[in-house]
């Protein structure tokens, strides 16, 4: 049932992305590190409410003990797991700040057409 419903397939890292305060279509986003945990908070609460659904639809192993009360560290390898294996991204700290990072994974993918966008002409009647 869950499989085969794409909308949540993508909503749940989407909506994980944005409580953190990132933006999935902007990966220059820096967050200090208090901002940051005062956006975790409120993700680790999202994601212990979808625990289950999460933790089936992504094939992780199912966290038996509330990830609420564990540490940093372990909150944001939580929610690494899910984002990897959707988007391909990973929370990274670096000097004390945040942000999502691809490594380049998408650059790498061999096409056989290079897309390139056409212009569109507009006649007006």
């Amino acid at each position: 049932m869950f499989q085969n419903n794409k909308y949540t397939y993508f909503i749940y890292p989407i909506n994980i992305i944005y409580k953190l305060g990132f933006d999935i279509n902007d990966l220059n986003i820096k967050l200090e590190k208090n901002n940051f945990i005062e956006n975790l908070c409120s993700t680790i609460q999202y994601y212990e409410l979808y625990k289950h659904e999460i933790n089936y639809k992504y094939k992780l192993k199912n966290f038996k003990k509330n990830v609420i009360k564990t540490t940093l560290k372990k909150k944001v390898s939580v929610l690494n797991k899910i984002l990897n294996f959707v988007f391909g991204l990973k929370i990274i700290n670096k000097n004390d700040q945040y942000f999502l990072n691809d490594k380049n994974v998408w650059d790498d993918i061999k096409r056989e057409k290079k897309i390139m966008p056409k212009e569109l002409k507009i006649f007006n009647n």
